[in-house]
Formats: C-alpha cells, sequence, structure tokens
C-alpha cells in the first residue's frame, strides 16, 4: 500500500447461502435478517467504521478511524453466539483490504472492487485479509493469521496476498481453498517442444472450445491426443485458467471426482457429498479443465454433466480413445465436438471437414472412428454436434 495519506479500511460482509434460507424460511429469515443487520450496525459504528451500502444480505462499510479488523471478528463473535437454528443456521462471511486516503476525500474504487472479491472467495465463518489491512492495522489479541498465499482474481490484474484472521475462540480455523480465486496451474505434460503437424487441428479445437462448453477429441491411442490438448491448454492459459486432470488409473466415478480435487488442490470437507462440494467449489470460477484419459469412466460422468450445468463459465476438454463418448444428462446436453485424430501427420493432404447437426452419413458410419456406441448415442443425441471428415 501506497505511504500516501492515512489508510482507510474497507470491510465487506455476506450471509453465506442467503437465498436457500430465503426460499425455505421466509417468515423465520425476516426475523434473522433483521438481527443480523442490527448487530452489524452496532459492531461496524462500535469501531469508528460508516455503512455506506447494503447489497441483499451483504454490508459494505469503511474505517476512516478504529480497526476493520477487530471490526471483523467481533462479527464472528456474535454471529456465534447467536442462535440461528430457526433458519438451519447462519454463516458470515468477512472480507479485509486497505487502501490510502484519496486526494479528494472520496472512496477509492479500485479498493472497493478488491475488497469484494476478497469476501466472495471467503466461506462462511471464515475472515480474509488482504497484506494491505494486514500492514495497516494491528492485529487482535489472541488473533493470528494463516496465510493463504498470493491470489488472482478475475478483472484484476495485480495478484493479491491475503491470509485467513482465525482466534482460537472461533469454532472453525481450517477452511477449503478460497472459492472464486482464478485458478492458473496447468498440472499437465511439458509442452516446451513445438508441436509439428497439427496446426489445423489445433485451431480446429481452440474454435470449437470458444464455441462449446464440452469438446471431446477422439482417436485411437497414441495418435497425439494428450499432446493436443496440452497444447490447448498452453494457448489457453495465457486469457483462461487451465486445470488439467490426469484420470489414468480411474476406474469409477468417485475417482474422477477425487482426481479432479486433487488437480484443483481442493481438500472436501464437512458431510455434504464430494462432488456437491466440489461443484459449489467451481460454482463462481473461470476454468478450462481437461479431463485426460477419461476412457474407464465413459457412461459414470454425470458429475461432469451436473458441474457444466451448474458452473456457467466452465468448460471441459476431454481427450479420449476412438470408442469413447462422452455421456452427460441428456436435460442438460451440450454441443461436443467429436475429432478423430488418428490421422498420421505424414499423411497426403486431405479434404476440409465438415460440421453437421444432423447424423454422420453413410461414409462416416463406415468409416474407422464410428462404432456401434458412437451410433447409438447419436440416436440419444440428436442435439449434440456431428462431425463428418471427408478423406480424399
Amino acid at each position: 500500500m501506497s505511504s500516501r495519506g492515512s489508510p482507510v479500511g474497507y470491510l465487506f460482509s455476506d450471509i453465506e447461502e442467503s437465498t436457500e434460507r430465503w426460499e425455505k424460511f421466509p417468515t423465520q429469515m425476516q426475523l434473522a435478517a433483521a438481527r443480523h443487520d442490527s448487530l452489524i450496525d452496532e459492531i461496524v459504528s462500535r469501531h469508528g467504521g460508516v455503512i455506506q451500502d447494503r447489497a441483499g444480505d451483504g454490508v459494505f462499510a469503511t474505517f476512516r478511524s478504529g480497526n476493520p479488523l477487530q471490526c471483523a471478528l467481533d462479527i464472528q463473535f456474535e454471529m456465534q453466539r447467536n442462535d440461528w437454528s430457526a433458519v438451519g443456521g447462519l454463516l458470515v462471511r468477512v472480507g479485509v483490504h486497505a487502501g490510502p486516503e484519496t486526494d479528494n476525500g472520496h472512496i477509492d474504487r479500485p479498493a472497493v472492487n478488491r475488497a469484494s472479491r476478497i469476501m466472495s472467495s471467503a466461506w462462511g465463518g471464515q475472515i480474509v485479509v488482504s497484506a494491505d489491512a494486514r500492514d495497516a492495522y494491528a492485529a487482535p489479541a489472541g488473533s493470528e493469521f494463516n496465510e493463504l498465499g498470493v491470489c488472482r482474481f478475475k478483472g484484476i490484474e495485480e495478484p493479491l496476498r491475503l491470509s485467513s484472521l482465525v482466534h482460537a475462540s472461533l469454532g472453525r480455523a481450517e477452511f477449503p481453498p478460497l472459492r472464486s480465486i482464478l485458478f492458473h496451474g496447468l498440472a499437465g505434460p511439458n509442452v516446451s517442444d513445438p508441436i509439428y503437424g497439427r496446426q489445423r487441428e489445433l485451431g480446429e479445437v481452440l474454435a470449437r472450445l470458444s464455441k462449446h462448453r464440452l469438446v471431446t477429441i477422439v482417436g485411437h491411442g497414441g495418435n497425439g491426443k494428450t499432446r493436443l490438448a496440452a497444447q490447448v491448454a498452453e494457448e489457453c492459459a495465457a486469457k483462461l485458467p487451465v486445470c488439467f486432470v490426469s484420470l489414468e488409473g480411474a476406474a469409477n466415478a468417485d475417482q474422477l471426482v477425487s482426481a479432479t480435487a486433487g488437480a484443483l488442490r481442493f481438500t472436501f470437507h464437512g458431510a455434504s457429498r464430494p462432488e456437491e462440494q466440489l461443484i459449489a467449489y467451481m460454482r463462481e470460477k473461470q476454468l478450462l479443465l481437461i479431463l485426460d484419459n477419461a476412457e474407464a469412466i465413459a457412461g459414470e460422468a454425470q458429475f461432469i454433466g451436473d458441474a457444466i450445468a451448474a458452473c456457467p463459465q466452465i468448460t471441459v476438454l476431454v481427450p479420449a480413445g476412438s470408442r469413447f463418448v462422452f455421456l452427460t444428462n441428456r436435460r442438460s446436453a451440450f454441443p461436443v465436438w467429436r475429432y478423430p485424430v488418428a490421422i498420421p501427420v505424414k499423411r497426403p493432404a486431405r479434404r476440409r471437414c465438415s460440421f453437421s447437426s444432423t447424423k454422420p452419413d453413410s461414409r462416416m458410419r463406415a468409416s474407422p472412428y464410428h462404432s456401434p456406441r458412437l451410433k447409438r448415442f447419436e440416436k440419444s443425441a440428436s442435439s449434440l454436434t456431428a462431425l463428418r471428415w471427408r478423406f480424399g
């Protein structure tokens, strides 16, 4: 944080999963929300803060005096002391940031944006603090900071170093990874060497990914599907977070969920089902998810269909064997591009491919890439995009 002016604290708070509670307990939530608002107002005022805005069940406050870190901790203490059982429990997530006083005395909008993003990344019961806030304010007595590392947020160029403010008197000190950070780890194979003979295919895959949220690359083993997918990841990584998931050895849907969580560095917690936890974690993320060696879980991958339906910014790329068809819930079917990469690089020039939303014609049905299983799938999922590749 710049040394210009005295620090101004920015605090955002929000009730986790409040929409679900309003739907289930509308009458009780009116009373609970009023009590929550009164509690927040009193604590913010006590610590020298001023509430600037309310959005839904959230609060935005600034602190030109006082300590927003102590305020955040007291909010969690009060939430913990109150009984919220009438609405199935109530958890608040809090984000704190700090910036210098502006020359004109107005609110620093970039600092506000950062504080809002920081709060959105937190889990219920958690206080997430930026390095600027940590430097500007004294840690509350008995508290400590758990380092969360350097994190990136959508729309914010500069990465932020974040910490979780914890206290022995709070009910929880350990939380899953922050929920809305951009994931920038490319855990795929080494792509330092250039890719030869696949420029056209690479361009086609990138073009399809820009239009469809589920794309499969289908072909016989050893023909470079994984290498092509890794190059796609390399091309996308500069503008889109990428996660490469190896499913080698995976045999069922549970192992698919586990492998995906491991690649995302997500730790399961609580009593809800693992797939529900992972989908909740990915819901606000922008992400290209590459599932390599997915043949063994074909037909058992409902998790991916559910994830695509629930997570609007996730795109999935699946390099798989020639007999692989990636099945998802038909009610939430997405356009699929099937690309037969089982073509030797040195084969003579081939004709251009054409795409159709209808069933493949007789030439494709006679091709080595069209299996009976694929035929059955096309009958039951006519809304999916089929590829016809005509050889010269």
